[in-house]
């Protein structure tokens, strides 16, 4: 099984310590892990050009770190998202990267539960899970919104979300929201 990881934490030391307690516990010894820190990384912000639709179907113009990212997706079969949450949502970075997603999905659209969504590029998609890292300022609306949109963006992915999970600063699972794997 492959398992990629993409978190945004600028002290990545815990977070990618947690990560792969979280992995082993969870999956078991899988060494088939990837882990990406957005923090160390270049992603650019999508510019809604589209060129990755119209102009170089699948690419994106950015040459950044999304190229090796787009790579990994295609061959995962769990993605893991891993953001503290900042102003009542998830991180900029990771805002960023799921915007930057658009290349994996083609320009027309399908109908699913009488709602258009973006038809899919490959026949597969990974499986979704997020892990919150709740703040002190962070509210059970933050988590449900956060929540909310994050099964919105599943269902243009064409994917589920199967684990959403909200951690204290000191990593403890405060809740798992939905089923296990």
């Amino acid at each position: 099984m492959n398992i990629l990881y993409i978190i945004d934490n600028r002290v990545a030391g815990s977070t990618v310590a947690y990560v792969e307690n979280f992995n082993k516990n969870r999956f078991g010894n899988n060494d088939n892990i990837k882990i990406f820190n957005l923090s160390e990384m270049t992603v650019n912000q999508c510019t809604g050009c589209f060129s990755c639709w119209l102009k170089t179907p699948g690419e994106c113009i950015f040459k950044d770190s999304m190229e090796e990212i787009y790579f990994e997706i295609v061959k995962a079969d769990i993605m893991i998202l891993v953001s503290p949450i900042k102003t009542g949502f998830i991180s900029g970075k990771i805002k960023t990267f799921l915007d930057r997603l658009i290349p994996l999905l083609l320009p027309y659209f399908e109908i699913i539960n009488n709602e258009f969504h973006h038809t899919g590029r490959y026949e597969n998609y990974p499986i979704l899970g997020m892990i919150l890292e709740r703040t002190e300022s962070t509210e059970d609306t933050d988590i449900n919104t956060i929540k909310k949109f994050f099964e919105r963006f599943s269902l243009n992915f064409h994917s589920k979300v199967e684990i959403f999970d909200v951690l204290e600063k000191e990593q403890e699972v405060l809740r798992n929201v939905t089923g296990n794997i």
